[in-house]
């Protein structure tokens, strides 16, 4: 039952992976310079279900869109940017999070003995580089380059690190744990 909850834990971890990496991506693509121009994939998915339905569940995002994208406001490409910059700002706070949730998780993971002690390490490693990542994009300006793409490194290796083992190994019994193998 153990093992099975583990590789559950792995396919959520890897979900939630996917879809963090994905999202500022989708995002970021949805807003080009001088297109204020906003995505509505749900109404567009689920009007053929029920369109009054659809509609009123989208009515918050289509205000929105109809404001940007009638000019209802002055500014109206500018204000776009400044909201996708407010996101940028609010999703690295979030990251922040994130980084102490992996820098404490891989302090368990590294004295549980449910997965090897190494592994461990390796998902607290990528805590602490989430979170000189995050400080860096919120306190500097024109952070990246080669100091980044080495943290995302250290992030990846933890975290694959982890989804890989949940999803093949599974975690130890809990007296194997417990022995500290």
């Amino acid at each position: 039952m153990r093992c099975l909850l583990g590789r559950i834990t792995g396919v959520l971890y890897l979900a939630l992976a996917l879809l963090g990496m994905c999202s500022p991506m989708f995002l970021e693509s949805t807003v080009v310079p001088g297109d204020a121009a906003l995505a509505v994939t749900f109404y567009v998915l689920l009007r053929g279900t029920d369109r009054a339905v659809a509609l009123a569940a989208q009515l918050p995002r289509l205000f929105e869109a109809y404001r940007l994208l009638t000019g209802a406001e002055s500014g109206v490409d500018d204000r776009a940017f400044a909201d996708l910059e407010a996101f940028r700002t609010g999703f690295s706070l979030a990251l922040v999070f994130f980084g102490v949730h992996l820098a404490l998780l891989g302090y368990l993971l590294h004295r549980s003995g449910l997965v090897p002690r190494v592994l461990g390490a390796l998902v607290g490693v990528s805590g602490v580089a989430y979170l000189i990542d995050s400080f860096g994009s919120l306190l500097t300006t024109g952070y990246g380059g080669a100091l980044a793409g080495g943290l995302i490194l250290l992030m990846l290796v933890g975290e694959l690190g982890l989804v890989g083992w949940l999803l093949v190994r599974g975690v130890a019994a809990r007296e194997e744990a417990l022995s500290g193998r």
